[in-house]
């Protein structure tokens, strides 16, 4: 009877440790979980507060839209993937072109991204030209020798000099906008000497002792957020006179170049330019840019 007594103490004994590793396990388990989550949290109030400082310049009513761009761009997957391959086929030059002949060869090497992508994915077609001038500069270009452009592209023009308007009053394949990008919505000043910008609130009676006219400016990283969708195919081309120091960087801050398939771009520097705002620009500025850009996945060329 002893010996049974001390064999059943001995089963309990085990039995009870068992059942308090069991509870250590499980206390165990439930205060990890609270830390982990208790992290988590503070994770997400981290990047609440991250994407607060980021958005801090930002109009907040287009923060919902400009999210919805990075999700459908991610959702495409082609970022680093499109930048590895366009820096192989296509080099930017470290030397500014100082003819029209070096300027024609280079547009005439450009790898374009139409002719690497099946165009019929893709919702919509954009071709967005910022600075058209006459429909013959680069518009009538682009119609006759970007790969695969047909009627299925939407075409929309801006253009800040109301001269140009009346040639595209007969052009109804094109939404024309007599309106100049830039990074706020306001009234701007253009000509005068050296075809310099002001804002309206600083120009007053200065600008017509200039020859100056006035026209409204859009904040553009605001419109393309509102008429883009993240699964249509954009191609823009930016030639703005000097104001792509301002307004690039504005839409990099604001993530709109995950909108845009591929770019064009003609900068404006000290060298080549009569442009007062460009005085100080460097041709490795415009190529800084560049680089920028493509770094997003975006088919970014220059332009002449």
């Amino acid at each position: 009877m002893l010996k049974l007594s001390i064999s059943r103490k001995k089963v309990f004994l085990a039995c009870l440790a068992g059942l308090l590793s069991y509870f250590s396990c499980f206390l165990y388990k439930k205060l990890s979980t609270g830390v982990a989550q208790a992290d988590a949290q503070k994770t997400v109030e981290s990047e609440r507060y991250s994407t607060t400082q980021l958005y801090s310049h930002t109009d907040f009513s287009l923060l919902g839209l400009k999210l919805l761009a990075d999700t459908g761009m991610q959702s495409r997957n082609i970022h680093k993937q499109r930048a590895y391959s366009m820096e192989a086929l296509e080099e930017l030059y470290s030397v500014e072109p100082t003819s029209k002949s070096e300027m024609k060869r280079r547009v005439a090497k450009a790898v374009f991204l139409s002719n690497r992508v099946d165009l019929s994915t893709f919702k919509s077609l954009h071709y967005i030209d910022l600075g058209a001038r006459t429909h013959s500069s680069s518009i009538l270009w682009f119609k006759s020798h970007y790969p695969k452009f047909s009627k299925d592209f939407q075409i929309t023009a801006f253009e800040a000099d109301p001269s140009y308007s009346i040639e595209y009053e007969e052009l109804h394949d094109i939404d024309f906008h007599n309106l100049a990008v830039w990074t706020k919505n306001e009234t701007l000043s253009f000509g005068g000497k050296m075809g310099r910008v002001r804002s309206g609130a600083k120009c007053k009676n200065k600008c017509k002792e200039e020859g100056s006219y006035t026209v409204r400016a859009i904040n553009f990283s605001e419109y393309l957020l509102r008429h883009v969708n993240p699964r249509d195919f954009v191609v823009m081309k930016m030639d703005i006179e000097g104001a792509e120091y301002n307004v690039v960087p504005h839409m990099l801050s604001n993530g709109v170049f995950n909108l845009i398939d591929e770019f064009f771009l003609e900068g404006h520097t000290m060298t080549l330019s009569k442009l007062e705002e460009v005085r100080h620009r460097k041709y490795e500025h415009i190529i800084n840019m560049l680089k920028t850009i493509r770094s997003l996945g975006v088919w970014a060329h220059e332009w002449f």
